[in-house]
């Protein structure tokens, strides 16, 4: 069964720097990078799709040790770098900590340097989704959001 770090390290040749608090990593030849994003954390936005990718002050019960590394992905992202949502689902959306259900390993999410911030929670607009198997249509979860077909592989850009 494949494991969520396996998916980061062999798909997305973008191993975690730590297992258990990493929320995204760059790719072994530094040109593009994934975060993990919550399937829940979805919003429809001016007719656009957003994910929250961070907190504008992170609460006290989201301090983690990958809070810095997760501040210094967006930053990238902020700057215009290739970033791609790797999509979880939450057992309990509400659960602090949440744990992950599942993970989508058939696509990722395009992410742009555009932002809002809506209450306490960074979020960057979805631009598509990117199928992760060039031979099957994408099928994106959320209805609106355009999909596009292609691998996420070390000679293709964002």
């Amino acid at each position: 069964m494949k494991t969520i770090i396996d998916f980061f390290k062999y798909d997305l040749q973008a191993p975690l720097h730590n297992h258990v608090w990493s929320w995204g990593a760059v790719s072994t030849d530094g040109k593009r990078q994934a975060l993990r994003v919550w399937e829940h954390d979805y919003k429809k936005i001016d007719g656009a799709y957003w994910v929250s990718v961070d907190y504008v002050v992170i609460p006290e019960t989201q301090e983690s040790l990958g809070a810095p590394e997760r501040r210094r992905h967006v930053d990238a992202l902020r700057a215009g770098f290739p970033t791609a949502g790797v999509i979880v689902t939450a057992e309990d959306p509400l659960a602090s900590p949440r744990k992950i259900r599942h993970t989508n390993f058939d696509q990722l999410i395009v992410l742009t340097p555009e932002f809002k911030e809506i209450g306490n929670d960074v979020f960057a607009k979805a631009l598509c989704a990117l199928a992760m198997d060039a031979k099957r249509d994408p099928k994106p979860r959320r209805a609106g959001l355009r999909a596009t077909r292609g691998l996420w592989r070390t000679d293709q850009a964002l």
